[in-house]
């Protein structure tokens, strides 16, 4: 995997990264919620 422009694909890599963490955590609360309101998020384990 050749990469020319080593930090435009960066750039692209991390905004595809962080798309898909938003959209997974978007549909996990809208699967969670069952549509309704969004509740607040658990707390992380450490």
């Amino acid at each position: 995997m050749k990469i020319k422009n080593k930090r435009g694909s960066t750039w692209i890599w991390i905004l595809i990264i962080l798309l898909l963490i938003v959209v997974g955590i978007g549909i996990y609360f809208l699967l969670s919620s069952g549509g309704g309101v969004i509740p607040q998020p658990p707390a992380l384990p450490e």
